[in-house]
């Protein structure tokens, strides 16, 4: 017999392991920087090109951010100041992100957030 469960009651079950708990986070940082990099390229009316353009960076490296792929800093300071915006580095999202991984793992995150 299968039993019927909520998303959400999945999600939170999968939560309470650490190694998940750090890709879903690490996975939705990514998200949300695309989220914020694409509404406010749209806020200005610019096209991917044109960002790119005022970034001093490629018109596909706009497009890899906007589909939630990771970027440097360097690159994420370059599209923030051609959008006229401060970058942040919220280093609370780093330290519950670092705490979940294991001794082992090498990748760090740092999340990234325009301030609007």
């Amino acid at each position: 017999m299968v039993k019927n469960i909520s998303f959400d009651d999945y999600l939170s079950q999968q939560l309470k392991n650490h190694e998940f708990m750090a890709g879903f986070n690490a996975e939705s940082a990514k998200l949300e920087i695309a989220v914020v990099v694409l509404k406010e390229r749209e806020r200005a009316g610019l096209t991917q090109r044109e960002l790119a353009e005022r970034a001093g960076v490629l018109q596909s490296t706009i497009a890899r951010i906007e589909h939630g792929h990771n970027t440097s800093f360097d690159t994420m300071s370059k599209i923030a100041f051609a959008l006229g915006k401060n970058l942040r580095l919220s280093l609370r999202e780093l330290c519950k992100i670092l705490r979940c991984w294991s001794n082992n793992t090498q990748n760090i995150l740092v999340q990234f957030v325009m301030l609007c």
